[in-house]
């Protein structure tokens, strides 16, 4: 965590899994304090950062909040440290679990770096994962901006190309 004397700010990244609706969650809490001598509540809970990854880092940059996880830098406007805003995200990097070549273009299938589909089973609850499917150029696959992705529900394994098409092969429990 990181004290911000000046702002009276406490910064306490945060990556946990919740037993109430079985997910992984990560930001940064923000919580206010005050001298001990006050009156009124020396802590005070604020708004949250939500963030992709696993938290590493949150510090202070002028008027902004600069947060990095191991898949994603962000900027937060925290001048209303009830409802934080995200300014801008950078994906730092992608959890590929599959890559195949189709027209050209590499076809990447990628997960958060928190996904685990073995998380589920056993605790009587029906996961529901999200993937994504990413078009990369084969000159630039780690290119930052990718042209083209697609949010899927479900557990993907593979990615089969036939011409053009792109084939997943996984499981979705409905």
């Amino acid at each position: 965590f990181k004290v911000l004397d000046d702002l009276g700010l406490i910064l306490v990244p945060f990556s946990g899994y919740s037993s109430k609706d079985y997910t992984l969650h990560s930001g940064v809490q923000l919580i206010d304090y005050r001298p001990v001598n006050r009156t009124d509540a020396p802590l005070v809970r604020r708004g949250l950062v939500e963030h992709a990854g696993w938290v590493d880092r949150a510090m202070q940059f002028k008027s902004k909040l600069l947060t990095l996880s191991d898949e994603t830098f962000q900027v937060v406007d925290i001048s209303d440290r009830d409802r934080p805003v995200l300014n801008a995200a950078l994906e730092l990097t992608r959890n590929s679990v599959a890559f195949a070549v189709a027209g050209g273009y590499g076809i990447e299938l990628s997960t958060g770096a928190q996904y685990d589909p073995y998380a589920y089973y056993g605790k009587g609850q029906i996961p529901d994962p999200e993937m994504r499917l990413t078009t990369v150029p084969l000159t630039d696959p780690n290119t930052a901006a990718p042209p083209a992705s697609l949010t899927i529900k479900g557990s993907y394994g593979r990615a089969y190309t036939n011409g053009s098409a792109v084939y997943l092969v996984g499981s979705r429990y409905d």
